[in-house]
């Protein structure tokens, strides 16, 4: 037991350390966690969205904010920062009738002059501890409000340092981010770029375009979005743009979002099973092997593998487990056509 000469001795500490500026107590009575879209993005949270240019970030970000404000979400307002696309884009994306239709909680605002540099830090010094709860601030793109290099840890520490003093006085932030330049059949799903970037963010999410892998009308996009971190039980999403009526819908799929490595390791799974009818699973994955080095093809590693057959089971395969030596299960792999019509 702490004598009271002990307890004194810690009050005047808690105290020296509270008297320092920018440190506060918890307020665990006042704090809680909040979704503001249920495994996807929490409330009071910072988060990046990176993909390569012409992917869809802006009418994704665009749509995100109509999606909101139409489903009543707990936000009060939307801060849009933009230093990355011209008027016309703008107005092609119908971005002036979401901000019309936004019952004046969307603030839209190009910010390409100079002072956008120096803009979050500005913010930062202003606001206090409570000033921004409700509030949803969107940047795009990261990249054209720093000054200086995107890949020095130190230069990228101290602008995101001000994104999580803002985040910790109630604002919830997403910031598009673009990737470094890609090969034509190889993508590695990586963002441009510091690692201070991932590291100082509560999620971050790779987002792919899809559309041309759907069958959808003209007007519509499909964007898949994966999460890196996968904090706080966030999942991967998949939505459906519709550009003519200005929505957006959270749709379930789990073929979009894959890379092209499993992508081809399930398309070859496919093939050889509807061959044999029945294979056992380390004969399929085997002869996966040997069927891509014939076709010098790429394909994902075998635990990657094993949890995409269970992903995929009734959908591309039926995958039957039979009671083996030791109480093992043995997982045989059907033709699912030849199943269903059993």
């Amino acid at each position: 037991m702490k004598s009271a000469a002990h307890l004194q001795n810690d009050n005047i500490l808690s105290k020296y350390i509270l008297n320092i500026k920018g440190l506060k107590l918890l307020d665990t009575k006042n704090t809680k966690f909040e979704w503001l879209i249920p495994n996807f993005i929490s409330k009071q949270s910072l988060n990046m969205i990176y993909a390569g240019a012409g992917s869809g970030k802006t009418m994704f970000a665009l749509h995100l904010c109509n999606y909101l404000i139409k489903n009543n979400a707990k936000i009060d307002e939307i801060l849009y920062f933009d230093a990355d696309n011209g008027v016309d884009m703008l107005q092609n994306r119908q971005a002036d009738k979401i901000v019309d239709d936004s019952n004046s909680k969307l603030k839209y605002i190009l910010s390409n002059s100079l002072s956008r540099f120096g803009l979050f830090k500005n913010i930062n010094k202003k606001a206090k501890f409570g000033d921004l709860k409700n509030k949803l601030v969107i940047i795009d793109s990261v990249r054209n409000f720093i000054k200086g290099s995107l890949s020095k840890d130190e230069n990228i520490t101290k602008f995101m340092a001000d994104l999580q003093s803002i985040r910790d006085k109630g604002a919830t932030i997403i910031f598009l981010h673009h990737q470094p330049k890609q090969g034509m059949d190889k993508n590695d799903e990586n963002y441009k770029g510091a690692t201070a970037f991932m590291d100082s963010v509560d999620e971050a999410y790779y987002l792919q375009n899809e559309t041309d892998n759907a069958i959808v009308a003209d007007n519509t996009m499909i964007l898949s979005l994966k999460p890196k971190k996968r904090r706080s039980h966030t999942k991967e999403a998949v939505v459906q743009i519709d550009t003519k009526n200005l929505s957006l819908e959270f749709i379930k799929d789990d073929f979009f979002g894959l890379n092209e490595k499993e992508k081809i390791s399930l398309q070859l799974a496919k093939e050889i099973v509807d061959q044999k009818s029945e294979i056992s699973q380390s004969d399929l994955a085997n002869a996966i092997q040997k069927l891509a080095n014939k076709n010098y093809l790429e394909i994902v590693g075998r635990n990657t593998l094993w949890k995409l057959f269970d992903k995929f089971d009734g959908k591309l395969f039926k995958i039957k487990r039979l009671k083996g030596y030791g109480n093992c299960n043995k997982k045989i792999f059907c033709n699912i056509e030849n199943v269903e019509e059993k």
